[in-house]
């Protein structure tokens, strides 16, 4: 009750509320003894109820002090629900939302996490591979009885490698920025056959290789998106469609339009889809049991990323001339 009492704001009504009795007590002693003591009976009746409500209000605030702490040390199972009247109640319907913000950024910081150590364990396995591959030539190439020939391929090996490793690392790190939200698309309009020539020059000599044979049809069509992060998307679908492609066949991309939206069609490679693989070919790290190339899995999950960022939808499907990616870009 003292601590209640230190309160300016009960500790000054009580001293006046005693002031007021005392005086009123004295002055009704002298007239009617009776009137003095039915006075001083209900002012501490008054009084006794005034310290009891606010010693209670203490103990309430002294409850949720400790509540507080509690959700501060990560006890989910702390609940509001009792704190209903005057002002208290007020209070606890402040707190019961800062409470529900706190929980929900625990269970944002606790999935970013378990993402990110997911995401290390997945790019330190994925850089194991060509890293070993490297370590092993790099060994070779010590040795004093190759022949010329042999170093040159080694060293051809180790350049294709080390391509591939700047690749990977490169497309890891775009991966995590658009995952991570710290990309913003910069819109400018173009036209389609400028953003799939600049997609498709750098793969002409792996589908050369590959007697992949690349066919564009665009018309005059124009888009509004991000050029580069577009072009991006697009050279790691023509590049999956290279890398599964049997030989001798056909890749077309053509792109369509209406007053609604632009469409971006990649089709071809006389090879298909497992049924089983649909759900999963745009996830990070995901490669088919029945695939032969020593890919990553991780082009079209970023080219996912690049067109969602666009508010785009992009579908996969097996037709006839092989597999069909689908890049739709709303006008609006």
């Amino acid at each position: 009750m003292m601590r209640v009492l230190k309160n300016k704001a009960v500790f000054v009504p009580t001293v006046i509320g005693i002031s007021v009795t005392t005086a009123g007590f004295i002055i009704l002693l002298f007239i009617s003894p009776i009137a003095a003591s039915v006075m001083l009976l209900c002012c501490l009746v008054i009084m006794g109820a005034f310290l009891f409500s606010q010693y209670s209000e203490y103990n309430k605030l002294d409850r949720l002090c400790d509540d507080i702490d509690r959700i501060l040390d990560g006890d989910d199972s702390i609940s509001f629900d009792s704190y209903e009247e005057g002002d208290i109640s007020l209070l606890k319907t402040e707190i019961n939302k800062m409470t529900t913000r706190i929980r929900e950024q625990n269970r944002e910081l606790a999935k970013e996490k378990s993402f990110l150590q997911d995401s290390l364990v997945d790019i330190s396995h994925q850089l194991r591979t060509p890293l070993t591959s490297m370590s092993i030539i790099l060994t070779m190439l010590r040795t004093k009885e190759l022949s010329d020939e042999d170093k040159k391929r080694y060293i051809r090996d180790l350049s294709l490698l080390t391509g591939k490793t700047e690749w990977l690392i490169d497309t890891l790190l775009k991966l995590s920025s658009f995952e991570a939200e710290a990309i913003t698309m910069k819109k400018e309009d173009f036209f389609c056959k400028e953003l799939i020539e600049s997609a498709t020059e750098p793969l002409m000599i792996m589908a050369e290789l590959k007697g992949t044979h690349i066919e564009i049809n665009t018309g005059e069509v124009k888009l509004s998106a991000d050029f580069n992060w577009c072009c991006e998307a697009i050279k790691n679908i023509v590049k999956n469609s290279i890398e599964h492609s049997k030989a001798d066949s056909k890749i077309e991309i053509t792109a369509i339009e209406n007053p609604l939206f632009v469409t971006i069609a990649i089709e071809g490679g006389n090879n298909k889809i497992a049924e089983k693989d649909f759900p999963h070919i745009f996830e990070r790290f995901y490669k088919s049991d029945n695939v032969n190339h020593q890919g990553y899995g991780i082009g079209l999950a970023l080219a996912k990323k690049i067109i969602s960022a666009h508010d785009g939808v992009i579908k996969a499907e097996n037709t006839d001339k092989g597999v069909r990616f689908t890049l739709i870009f709303n006008k609006n």
